[in-house]
């Protein structure tokens, strides 16, 4: 996969040293849901040319396409926290990984502006040399989600108009009177931590999801460049003007908005599912 002017041999070759060999089915690990559905699908220098090199996100696999050529990362992983505690660069969404052959990984460093998501490829040198300088520079935009047309997203609705699987964006709910109410009263004093009160850093697609018969919408949080170590899931009621939610700074976790006995597991197994199982 160098440039057009190596041997396919000495391509196919490079290739060869990098191909994936497929863990156990117990061993994958696999992109969480809000990340497949924000981040996922097929990404090209140019989205209109079938001869043009491609990548894919799938739910467990990264893939460089070129010809007839792959390159496959398996046991695909995010981290919204990669550069740690240093800024991250401009535009950044999240690092996706792909396992390779040999303790190699393929990256996928996701960003986005006015014109949507877009990829650029990193991996170590004998990642690098394998791909070839051309696709190493290039700038893969997004062309279609998994499964799905691309098309403009539709405004977001109001969040008391919110139906099962169509929830408000966290955008539109930040600005939603009543939801700031309900999230003010119910994280009280952790509202000095600037990081909750403001949104600031990143944060999964919100999602509609029922609870004990109730309709919530999802909502996750953590703070820019320590998202391991501050974050928290939180679950709206437009219905009963309620939140509820769990915080999570340096390992010790509080419940917020008084979820009682039945809905505090769930918001514990709801924690695990977007800040640990990445």
């Amino acid at each position: 996969m160098k440039s057009h002017h190596q041997p396919a041999s000495s391509r196919r070759a490079a290739l060869a040293a990098v191909l994936l060999v497929a863990a156990s089915a117990a061993a994958q690990t696999g992109l969480d849901a809000p990340t497949l559905r924000q981040f996922g699908g097929r990404y090209a220098v140019d989205c209109a040319s079938a001869a043009a090199p491609r990548l894919r996100v799938d739910a467990d696999a990264l893939l460089v396409e070129q010809g007839n050529q792959r390159m496959t990362g398996r046991n695909a992983m995010s981290s919204y926290s990669y550069f740690g505690n240093s800024p991250p660069p401009k535009d950044f969404q999240v690092a996706l990984m792909g396992e390779l052959r040999g303790g190699l990984q393929l990256l996928f460093m996701v960003y986005a502006d006015k014109g949507g998501p877009y990829i650029r490829l990193e991996g170590d040198a004998k990642v690098a040399a394998a791909l070839g300088k051309a696709l190493m520079a290039s700038r893969f935009r997004r062309c279609e989600a998994p499964n799905a047309p691309v098309i403009a997203p539709a405004p977001a609705p109001a969040p008391r108009a919110a139906a099962p699987g169509d929830a408000p964006e966290l955008g539109t709910l930040v600005e939603d009177p009543a939801f700031k109410r309900a999230y003010r009263k119910a994280i009280g004093p952790l509202a000095a931590q600037r990081w909750l009160a403001r949104f600031e850093g990143p944060a999964p697609s919100t999602r509609t999801q029922s609870f004990d018969g109730t309709p919530y919408v999802v909502i996750g949080i953590c703070k820019a460049h320590d998202c391991y170590d501050h974050n928290a899931s939180f679950l709206y009621s437009a219905a009963q003007q309620r939140v509820i939610g769990l915080v999570q700074q340096n390992g010790a976790k509080a419940l917020v908005g008084a979820p009682g006995p039945t809905l505090a597991p769930q918001l514990e197994r709801l924690w695990q599912s977007q800040w640990r199982q990445k």
